[in-house]
């Protein structure tokens, strides 16, 4: 890690402020988004290990403190001179102070039997709140502007308690009496089913989870009612919940594991009877999303070959400084060859740069599913998940001749994976399973590996979506199709057991992670 005094200061105030019991992620210096995946630090504190492992990969990041319940904090941004004003005549700035590129961050203690979330504009002027859900660039972290946080003298976090939330604010956050919706999961009698349900789907969407997770939570917590609901109703009321959500707030960003690129999208085909072919793939979602992979005439739809290519460039990103810039160099394709543990012949070689080309050349159509983060909008057409590749010897835009291989990452995808809206599939592991349907599978469950100890439940039609294998009607055949990979699985420890039995008309696949 480059050690720079500006780094060590933020990794020293990084750990001060854990120490302190506040929740601290990683922040990009240039655009103030997170650089991992930081909603389960929502709900509880990193380890030091955690933080300092964030610290040697990013080197160049800010500090982020994680507010609301789990730092026990509210924060509010006076943006502006007239909302100082409001706040000096209110007397309301007795409490830890950060002076920011505009205004001040005022902490105050996050009121117990309540629930802040946050809000923008309150009383009409620039003052807005951060807690649950939200998160503030802490001292002595850069702004991009090139202001410096400072904390406000005699105001320093840990000098003085943090201040009660101001009345003014509690009335203004729409806070509400904290429900306790646990006893709900127990199951209900007829009668209390549809709102109850109603009231678990908002709590989910409300920690992120995408339609397709929220109907199968549904769909499981449905079975311990008395008596329970009919499939279609759930699916209504599910569905009927999560448009509200939608259209009731716009900007939010339902961020989930679903609208990673590579756990939705079929972009690899685990069919032989599409491997290469010139064939389009289309499938949409109950939600009216919608993708298809368009493949070269030349080349084909990609398979299994190229996914471990991809994963390897996907490695290969994510372990470059934070933000990564195009082009992005990859080695000679000896190198990656050999990082694919494959012999450096001349085969192999050629079939390495037949997939650059087959990953440059195939386009990805998508409706509300793949999202840009840096838009903070849904995609609504075609790209590409590299624009352009150039192979050692081969003349760069440039002019100059490449001394290696580069490919251009689409800049959709390049924004999502420097503001860490992506799930990175463990690349070692991966390539420690054997072929067939094995890889793919841990490719698509990988987001399911956060839940340890619990059962998961995900329909065989949904995994047939997301890998284009043949799909088969019988509970025997599929059994056939998916044991011996969910039996490698178990064996190398991913998943603790499976179980797979119909359902109307699909079947369910039951992981023990």
């Amino acid at each position: 890690m480059k050690r720079d005094s500006q780094t060590l200061k933020e990794l020293n105030s990084a750990l001060k402020y854990l120490s302190l019991g506040l929740s601290v992620i990683p922040v990009a210096r240039a655009n103030k988004t997170p650089l991992v995946k930081w909603s389960e630090y929502q709900k509880r504190l990193p380890t030091t290990e955690e933080v300092c492992s964030w610290w040697r990969r990013f080197p160049d990041a800010c500090v982020g403190i994680v507010t609301g319940r789990v730092s026990k904090i509210v924060v509010v941004d006076f943006d502006s001179e007239e909302a100082i004003k409001f706040a000096q005549e209110k007397g309301i700035l007795n409490t830890p102070l950060v002076k920011t590129a505009r205004g001040i961050h005022a902490y105050y203690l996050y009121p117990e039997g309540k629930t802040v979330n946050n809000s923008v504009k309150i009383l009409g002027m620039k003052i807005d709140i951060r807690a649950d859900g939200g998160y503030v660039v802490a001292p002595p972290s850069v702004h991009p502007s090139g202001h410096i946080y400072r904390w406000v003298k005699d105001r320093e976090i840990g000098a003085l308690p943090f201040a009660p939330l101001p009345d003014v604010f509690l009335d203004n956050s729409k806070n509400t009496t904290t429900v306790d919706l646990r006893p709900l999961y127990k199951g209900v009698p007829q009668g209390q089913r549809n709102d109850s349900l109603a009231r678990l789907v908002g709590s989910w969407l409300n920690d992120n989870l995408s339609y397709q997770e929220c109907l199968e939570m549904a769909i499981l917590w449905n079975q311990q009612n008395t008596p329970p609901m009919e499939l279609e109703e759930v699916k209504r009321t599910v569905k009927s919940i999560y448009n509200r959500h939608r259209k009731n707030r716009p900007s939010k960003v339902f961020a989930s594991f679903e609208k990673n690129l590579m756990f939705k999208i079929p972009l690899f085909v685990y069919n032989n009877d599409l491997v290469h072919k010139a064939k389009v793939v289309r499938i949409t979602d109950d939600d009216n999303s919608e993708v298809s992979i368009h493949p070269s005439i030349q080349y084909g739809l990609p398979g299994q070959f190229d996914e471990s290519v991809f994963l390897l460039i996907s490695k290969i990103i994510a372990e470059l400084p934070k933000p990564v810039k195009n082009p992005v160099g990859l080695g000679s394709l000896r190198k990656i060859a050999e990082s694919l543990d494959l012999p450096t012949g001349g085969s192999i070689i050629s079939k390495i740069k037949e997939s650059l080309c087959r990953l440059v050349l195939t386009g990805i159509n998508s409706k509300q599913i793949v999202y840009d983060n840096a838009k903070q909008k849904y995609i609504e057409g075609t790209f590409h998940v590299f624009d352009m590749v150039v192979f050692t010897g081969e003349k760069l835009p440039d002019g100059n001749v490449a001394e290696q291989t580069f490919v251009w990452v689409n800049p959709l995808i390049l924004n999502n994976v420097n503001s860490a809206y992506s799930v990175l599939v463990d690349f070692n592991v991966y390539k420690s399973l054997p072929g067939g349907i094995t890889r793919g599978l841990y490719r698509v469950i990988t987001p399911l590996l956060n839940f340890k100890g619990q059962t998961v439940k995900i329909n065989y039609s949904t995994l047939q979506k997301r890998l284009q294998f043949k799909q088969e009607t019988t509970l025997s055949l599929v059994k056939k199709q998916l044991d011996h990979a969910l039996n490698s699985l178990v064996a190398k420890g991913i998943i603790k057991g499976f179980n797979i039995y119909p359902i109307q008309d699909d079947f369910i696949v039951e992981l023990a992670i």
